[in-house]
């Protein structure tokens, strides 16, 4: 059988540890979402040259629809969604407070920190299925069907009708981003008791802006954010003002909108807030304790050689970290295929390196911008 596969996401910093979690979810069972008789279908991740490349094969497109159609007359679905997020945050959040030396012995990852390990792999992709895939599924496959429903149903000319649009696919509420920065111009505005206050802060938000292997809000990053701000009080406080008319517009449109329209909003605003806001909330503050657990073991780690072992597969990781020789993955960010299928991720053939090689020169694609490239694969 022929499979066509659009490329669907490349990046050169690897969101997620290991980079295969998330993306195996693609490749299973959806009918918790309600739709029946949906096909398993495989989603391939090529490496190469440090970048992962996430192909979907394009009957996927389909099922999202599918899956959204009974999203939108279904509230049990959206309700199913927020209380799995909610237990499986819960749980890893739970789990990654467990001291990380009480995991090793002699620098070796020990049999309670093996299972450790598993578990929380486990609920990190259990995580992405419920969390990731609704989220990006929106985001790929169904913005312009939504972009069409605004537009017919939103008085105005293009230029207010894409205004509605961009906003109604924004934050309904305040981002984690925005909270901090307001919580930065009080720190800046009292000035009162600042270093407990920053210690407040960065408690607060230290895995803010740590996304793909950034930096952690401290006390360095705070004194180094102060001054930037400095330089130019003004724009801090234009941000913080842009957010809150944001969110107030928001809500000025959905009074006017139809009823159907205004359900469709109202499920989609909790799925990309979700998706967007609460999955790096989570995911990040796992991602530094999995980092923290990599420096434990060999000590200060640069960018590159901790992208090295992300590109590794959840066993990979843990052979890593048990001390077991891991020469045969050296250069497995230079070139490499994982065929995930059933939610099993299996090492691919090299075949696939094809799809690079016919989209080598794209760049990142996600969501409605997207101009996905095609290939047949025999």
């Amino acid at each position: 059988m022929t499979r066509k596969f659009d490329l669907v996401y490349k990046t050169t910093t690897t969101p997620f540890f290991p980079i295969c979690l998330i993306g195996q979810s693609y490749s299973g069972d959806f009918s918790w979402l309600g739709v029946k008789k949906l096909k398993k279908i495989p989603v391939i991740a090529v490496i190469r040259d440090g970048a992962v490349n996430w192909f979907f094969d394009q009957q996927l497109k389909q099922s999202a629809i599918k899956i959204f159609k009974n999203i939108y007359h279904t509230p049990q679905c959206l309700n199913k969604i927020k209380n799995k997020e909610r237990e499986i945050s819960n749980i890893l959040l739970r789990e990654i407070k467990t001291p990380i030396q009480s995991l090793f012995d002699d620098k070796k990852l020990n049999q309670p920190g093996i299972n450790k390990l598993k578990k929380i792999f486990s609920h990190y992709a259990e995580y992405g299925h419920y969390v990731d895939d609704p989220g990006f599924l929106f985001q790929l496959y169904l913005v312009d069907e939504f972009k069409k429903a605004v537009y017919q149903n939103v008085p105005g000319d293009m230029e207010e009708k894409n205004k509605v649009f961009s906003l109604l696919l924004s934050s309904n509420q305040l981002t984690h981003y925005e909270r901090f920065l307001m919580e930065l111009r009080q720190l800046i505005i009292l000035k009162e008791k600042p270093v407990p206050r920053m210690k407040k802060i960065s408690k607060k938000f230290f895995w803010l802006v740590h996304d793909y292997l950034g930096d952690i809000i401290d006390a360095k990053y705070l004194f180094r954010k102060i001054k930037e701000i400095d330089k130019n009080p003004r724009e801090l406080t234009s941000q913080c003002q842009a957010a809150v008319k944001r969110v107030q517009d928001i809500k000025a449109i959905e009074k006017c909108l139809p009823q159907k329209l205004l359900r469709q909003v109202k499920t989609i605003q909790p799925i990309l807030y979700l998706y967007n806001e609460r999955k790096k909330e989570v995911l990040n503050q796992v991602n530094i304790f999995l980092k923290n657990l990599f420096h434990y073991k060999f000590g200060h780690m640069s960018f590159g050689q901790l992208h090295t072992y992300y590109q590794l597969t959840p066993d990979g990781i843990i052979d890593a970290l048990c001390g077991l020789e891991i020469k045969k993955y050296g250069n497995r960010e230079k070139s490499w295929v994982y065929y995930i299928a059933n939610e099993k991720i299996k090492n691919g053939p090299k075949k696939f390196m094809q799809l690079v090689e016919v989209q080598g020169n794209a760049t990142t694609l996600r969501g409605a911008c997207a101009c996905p490239g095609r290939i047949h694969i025999d």
